[in-house]
Parts: C-alpha cells; sequence; structure tokens
C-alpha cells in the first residue's frame, strides 16, 4: 500500500516512498525527530507496524463515531486501490484551509474537493461528506460495515466538538460539559 500511494507530509508532497524515507533520514540526522511517531502528520505511514495512522479518529466522543470514521477510511483506502481516484498531487495549502474549516466550522464549513470527485467541487462540508459516503458506499457495505449509520448519525446530530459548544452554552461549567461528554462514549 505505501508503495503505491503518493505520500504528502506536513510541509509538502514527498512524492514516493523513497523520498518518505529520505525525509526520515533527514529528520533523523538533523535531530528533529527520533522516531517516525515524532512526526505530528494528521496521516502517517508507520513502517515498523505495515500500518497508515490517522489521527483524526483521536477527535470523536462516541466508540460509534470512531467506528463509523474507522470504515470511512478503510473504504476511502479500497476505493483508492480499486483505481477509483488516483491520487495526485495536491495543493497542502487547500488541505490546510479544509483543514482550518472544518476546525474552525465544523460540518458548516467550505470544502474544496482537491481531487475533483464530487459533483459540485467547492460546498459546504457536510454535503461534501453525504458526497463522499455516497460514493464510497459499495465499499462501505463490502465488509457489511455499520459505519454508514454511525456516519449519518454524526451528519445529524453534529459532531463531539459541536456537542461540547452545546453543552457549555447550556450549563457554562466545564466540568459538567466533560462528565457529560464522558458518560456518553459509549452509547450510540
Amino acid at each position: 500500500l505505501f508503495e503505491a500511494l503518493p505520500l504528502a507530509g506536513i510541509s509538502g508532497y514527498l512524492g514516493d516512498w523513497q523520498a518518505y524515507l529520505d525525509e526520515i533520514r533527514l529528520l533523523r540526522k538533523n535531530q528533529v525527530i527520533r522516531e517516525v511517531k515524532d512526526l505530528w502528520w494528521d496521516v502517517r505511514p508507520s513502517p515498523d507496524l505495515g500500518t497508515v495512522e490517522i489521527r483524526t479518529c483521536d477527535l470523536p466522543a462516541r466508540f460509534v463515531e470512531v467506528l463509523g470514521l474507522t470504515s470511512l477510511i478503510r473504504a476511502l483506502v479500497a476505493a483508492i486501490m480499486d483505481g477509483l481516484a488516483r491520487p495526485a498531487r495536491i495543493s497542502p495549502q487547500l488541505l490546510r484551509c479544509n483543514k482550518w474549516q472544518a476546525a474552525r466550522h465544523g460540518l458548516d464549513g467550505r470544502f474544496s474537493d482537491p481531487l475533483g470527485l464530487l459533483p459540485t467541487g467547492i460546498q459546504p462540508l457536510r454535503r461534501a461528506a453525504r458526497e463522499m459516503i455516497e460514493l464510497l458506499a459499495p465499499y462501505l457495505r463490502r465488509w457489511g460495515d455499520t459505519g454508514v449509520e454511525s456516519l449519518e448519525m454524526i451528519l445529524e446530530r453534529g459532531t463531539s466538538a459541536d456537542r461540547q459548544r452545546r453543552l457549555m452554552s447550556e450549563q457554562n461549567d466545564f466540568l459538567t460539559m466533560i462528565r457529560r461528554m464522558r458518560d456518553v462514549y459509549w452509547n450510540p
């Protein structure tokens, strides 16, 4: 998988697996990192484990949301491997803009489709997410994933960040908000 996909680092496009290995060697040599886990990229290969780590799964406050996001990630990788989308060099600035929109505005943010796969290009993030789920539906069903229901729930109810903001505005008490978020982790 690693060698089949172009890689992008935090500072831009790396190109291929060898470029990634060269970058790691350079960062180690210059004592920027000791090991790969010292890279705080949103997505990073883990050569020792043969996996790809995706930081987004650290964010949801409900386990069912983690399952939904991991189902979506698996479906996206399967679609890429099947040739649905051929990863291309993508502007790191465009990716940063999308990340900022999501962080700042959640599902109400603006999304710019970096691969041109979604029919409407620039659109609200919520609509882009729906279109991505529809595009990946065959891959989500391939393994009998129930992730689609979890993803739909996120689109309907909002993200964990939305719930945190809502609880804070209702209670105006940080500890109460934390307790209420903690209490729903295992609940759908």
